[in-house]
């Protein structure tokens, strides 16, 4: 029986610390007891706000290169050159966007290297301040979502 006195004596103070440590950032611990507690709730609600900031960010810095549609888009990636992105608008309306939105920036589409098949579209324009071909390639898929890649090639 002392055993498992001395057992319990010996693990209240860890268990106590270990709990105390689970309301992370915790401010000062005095003899068991957290003088400030933040609740998982108020650590959520931060790392929102700044995953909102940074996100804004990454979409303002992205725009600068590549021209996004109004509607509701899904960022899949963006590594240099190359965007991915994924929207509710059907192909049609994707191809014209970019059409309407490159040509009013200056830029020329090759016809000869355009090609449209019924869900799936390959534009290529030329002309953009970087001295870089512009290639968007759509695609429609079957859950009702647009597939959109737009690559900044070296001629």
């Amino acid at each position: 029986m002392r055993n498992k006195k001395v057992g319990l004596v010996l693990v209240a103070p860890l268990l106590l610390f270990v709990l105390g440590c689970q309301c992370w950032p915790v401010g000062l611990i005095a003899g068991g007891i957290a003088e400030e507690v933040i609740t998982s709730k108020e650590i959520a609600e931060e790392i929102s706000d700044i995953t909102e900031d940074v996100s804004e960010e990454i979409l303002s810095e992205i725009e600068k290169n590549f021209p996004l549609p109004d509607s509701e888009i899904i960022i899949i990636n963006h590594v240099g050159g190359t965007l991915n992105l994924k929207t509710r608008l059907p192909v049609e309306e994707v191809i014209d966007f970019y059409r309407d939105t490159y040509g009013e920036m200056g830029l020329t589409e090759r016809a000869s290297e355009t090609d449209i098949i019924e869900t799936n579209a390959n534009l290529v324009f030329d002309g953009h301040e970087s001295g870089k071909t512009v290639i968007v390639q759509v695609a429609g898929r079957d859950n009702e979502l647009t597939q959109v890649t737009i690559r900044m090639e070296n001629d």
